[in-house]
Order: C-alpha cells, then structure tokens, then sequence
C-alpha cells in the first residue's frame, strides 16, 4: 500500500503536498489547482478550487495501481468534510480510530474529526474512484452565517458551531436524485477558468444544500421520507415497466408502490422529475396511447378495449380520449385511415 501524509490546509498546500508525496508538480490557475496523477502511480487527477467564506472543494478522479493511503495530519481543526462518491468505493477512517466507513458508489458522509485529529482516505487499487470532498472551515463559515444557522435541526446547529471539533461526527447515507443532477452538471461543464470557478462555487453551495435537506429528510421514518435517492431509481424503472406493460392492473399508485418497494411519496416524486407529471396522469397517458393501437384492431370493439386497458366508464374513456385527441375513440376507429392520409 503507498501511503502519503498532508499536513496543510487550505486547498493549494493539501495539493501541494500529494504532488510532492507523488514527485510530480500541480498547475495553478488561480484559485484553481490541478495535480495529474503520475503514470507509475496510475492515472486519473486531483482538483481542488478555493472559494470565499473559507469553504472550498476536491474532486478526486483517478485510479491507482496499489492500494493508495492519503493521511490528513495537522496540528489544526480540521475541515467539516461532506463526502459523495460518484463511483468507486473509498474508505475511511478517523486517525485515532480503528473501524473503517466504506462509502460506495452513489453513497454520500458527512465527516468531522474531533480537536486534531485527522482523516485518512483509502482507495482501491485498479479501481476508478470519483469522489468530492466539500470542506468548510467552521470559524469563519460562521461568520458569514451565524444566524442562519439557528434554522437548522439541533444536530446539525451543534456540528456547525462546533468551532473547536470537541465532537466527532460520522453520517452516511444515499444522495439524492437532485446530488446527482449536481454532479452530471459539474463533470460537463467544460468553459474556462474564470466560469468554472464561478460555476464551481455556485455548485457547491447547492450541494451543501441538497445535502442538508437530504440529511434532513433521512432524519424520518422511512415511510414519510420524500427524496428520492440515486440508488431508488431501479425502483422507479420497475414502476413503468410494470405500467408499460400492463396498465389495466398497475393502475392504482398503492399497488405499484407495495409492488416496487417504494414509498408512494418517492414514486410520485419519481415520476414528476423524469416525466413531468403524476402516476395518475401518466397511467392515463399510457392507457390512451394503448387504446390507439388497440381501437384499429378491428376485432376489437369499444367494450374490448376498455376492458384491456382496466376502464369501467364508457363515458369517461370517451372524455379521456376527446380532451386528448379531439376526437371519440368510435370515430377514431371508424376513420384511422382518413385520419393517417390527412396527415400524410
């Protein structure tokens, strides 16, 4: 295992210090500053950016060829650190504890050591890891923010203002579908240095925000929680794959979420992110797409197609299909040809 100790803070010395554990050299582009991963160490770069209020971000995107140690040792507080990784699995652990976190893929922490003691981060050796470090240096952050703090819970107020780290602090958890909407936005951005450290500093603000409302939202019983998590969204597919396919029995948003295993807030949530509408309305939606290819059928009457599609209403599948199509699914039926070659 190769194993390299940072003992600075801010951002450019923590970089400073891998690169000369790495003999290799970083490239600044002002508060911004790159460090490429020599080729006989593996591959891959380590990017960290400065921004005001003392809060600052890494993103680690590399591989390397061993087991690979990095040790945060200063005779300091350390940053409050907000860990997401994007793919990889990385461990850690706390300099004066044993027991190690691993965070895999989609999974996300929020890490405090307590008075000096440190971090250590460990990565897998052939194993691409992406991961961000969103580091806030409590002191002055609170400058900034003193009685904004107050609106958060208790715990979080105490991590916060916890300016000489007389407690430590380990939270994990999945982030949230809108955590990886962040993520995708950041590693697309590609203008030049001035907008991406604007960019970059906005971003960040609202990850630590996502994440608050995430860690807050973890805080309750799993049935009223609402966000959806980047590791739920399978569930989410099986929802309209079960919709899909069969409409006329996944047709009540109870059914689908005991079927799927996902609370009716997170699918509903699901649901209006991807598709910008409702269980209710894109089951309607499905039903009268279905219909239309069921109603030129001929062996199929107004009765058959109701009854594959789940609907017990004559009058109501008529309205549905009118208020949609401006037309009655009889007339439909009756004039799909004349209907195709008027638009042809």
């Amino acid at each position: 295992m190769k194993r390299i100790v940072v003992n600075s803070l801010p951002l450019k010395d923590v970089i400073n210090d891998i690169a000369k554990a790495l003999d290799t050299e970083f490239v600044q582009k002002c508060d911004q500053f790159i460090l490429s991963v020599p080729e006989h160490y593996g591959r891959g770069e380590i990017m960290g950016v400065n921004f005001k209020n003392n809060m600052g971000i890494l993103i680690y995107n590399c591989e390397f060829k061993e087991d690979f140690e990095i040790q945060f040792v200063i005779k300091e507080v350390h940053p409050l650190k907000f860990l997401f990784c994007l793919e990889g699995t990385l461990e850690h652990k706390f300099a004066e504890d044993d027991h190690r976190h691993s965070i895999v893929q989609y999974q996300n922490a929020i890490v405090s050591s307590s008075k000096h003691n440190g971090h250590i981060l460990c990565f897998k050796k052939n194993q691409k890891t992406i991961f961000y470090s969103l580091e806030i240096d409590r002191l002055n952050f609170l400058e900034h923010y003193q009685c904004e703090i107050d609106s958060l819970s208790d715990t979080l107020q105490h991590l916060f203002r916890d300016e000489a780290a007389d407690n430590v602090f380990y939270y994990d958890g999945f982030y949230s579908l809108e955590l990886a909407t962040l993520f995708t936005e950041i590693q697309e951005f590609q203008h030049g240095s001035f907008l991406k450290k604007t960019f970059l500093e906005g971003k960040s603000y609202e990850i630590l925000t996502k994440q608050i409302i995430q860690y807050e939202d973890d805080l309750k019983n799993e049935s009223k929680r609402t966000l959806l998590r980047i590791s739920e969204i399978k569930k989410v597919r099986e929802a309209i794959i079960l919709i899909d396919t069969d409409v006329a029995t996944y047709k009540n948003l109870k059914v689908i979420s005991a079927t799927v295993g996902l609370n009716q807030s997170k699918l509903q949530y699901g649901f209006q992110y991807f598709f910008k509408q409702t269980i209710h309305q894109y089951i309607q939606n499905k039903r009268l797409e279905q219909s239309k290819v069921l109603l030129i059928q001929q062996e199929n009457s107004i009765a058959d197609v109701m009854f594959l599609l789940g609907i017990t209403s004559r009058s109501y599948f008529s309205k549905l299909f009118r208020d949609k199509y401006g037309m009655t699914p009889s007339y439909y039926r009756d004039n799909f040809k004349k209907i195709i070659d008027n638009k042809k």
